[in-house]
């Protein structure tokens, strides 16, 4: 775990009465113990300050939805870190986040920020080097809220949208209204990808905010996942095989699931 704050109570950042944010970077691997996280945690909550820009360095840039079954542990834990900090009086804003910050939101981060791109939307260090060139022009993609997952516009989504499921996988945020009107074949530029992703973040955030407490936030998460689990269902009754496909939603209830348990015990 990796902790930078500037001292600068004492400084212009004071007399301007600005909050401090710590920049806290957190390897996905210091994620697989409860107790090990539990363990930083004892020093994290010493830390002066306002809050935290938690970012996780991820361990590979192959499982950006942490749908690897290992990874539920890590997310749960990753869960009680923002709990915990949340519960401590600081404000969080997970970094990095992509779709699973949903997650995030339920356990007490006040806020999302995401990058661009694939290889923007989740920090993994390894990618950081120089570029390796070639290859195509990445085929365009689409966040879906109502199943928590990137889903290409074609086939994915051509062929649920040919099969009339399409509510499965559109629910009116950003730019659902111009695919359901226009279909898999509209111009779906980086651009609108890009915006519509944030749509969907903003709509996921806004939906936990006016949830309440974190009872209320986690009642929304299990509704949440429930609807995603169904939809993706659907899909596969319809008989359609999806190249991207929602593998990472058992590892998110099972996520929550141990989380919930890790929460319960405390209070005991």
């Amino acid at each position: 775990v990796y902790a930078a704050a500037t001292s600068l109570r004492d400084s212009s950042l004071a007399l301007r009465n600005l909050p401090l944010y710590h920049s806290l970077s957190v390897q996905e691997s210091a994620l697989s113990s409860f107790d090990s996280t539990s363990e930083y945690l004892d020093l994290l909550t010493q830390a002066p300050g306002d809050g935290f820009y938690l970012t996780v360095s991820r361990e590979s840039d192959g499982d950006s939805m942490w749908a690897a079954p290992n990874r539920s542990a890590r997310l749960a834990n990753l869960m009680y870190l923002i709990y915990s900090l949340s519960l401590n009086g600081y404000h969080v804003i997970y970094g990095y986040s992509d779709i699973v910050g949903v997650m995030a939101l339920a356990a007490g981060a006040n806020g999302l920020a995401a990058g661009w791109f694939g290889t923007s939307r989740q920090l993994y260090c390894g990618g950081l080097g120089a570029s390796r060139g070639g290859g195509g022009q990445p085929r365009p993609l689409y966040a879906s809220k109502t199943l928590l997952s990137w889903l290409l516009m074609s086939p994915d989504v051509a062929a649920i949208l040919a099969a009339g499921i399409g509510d499965v996988v559109l629910n009116g945020v950003g730019y659902d209204e111009r695919v359901r009107a226009e279909g898999a074949g509209t111009e779906w530029q980086r651009r609108t990808e890009v915006l519509h992703m944030w749509h969907v973040l903003r709509s996921l955030e806004s939906d936990m905010t006016a949830a309440g407490g974190l009872a209320e936030r986690l009642a929304l998460l299990d509704r949440i996942l429930a609807a995603a689990v169904s939809s993706a269902s659907t899909i596969a009754q319809a008989s359609i095989r999806l190249e991207k496909r929602p593998d990472h939603l058992p590892a998110w209830v099972q996520a929550l699931q141990s989380f919930r348990s890790a929460i319960a015990e405390e209070e005991e």
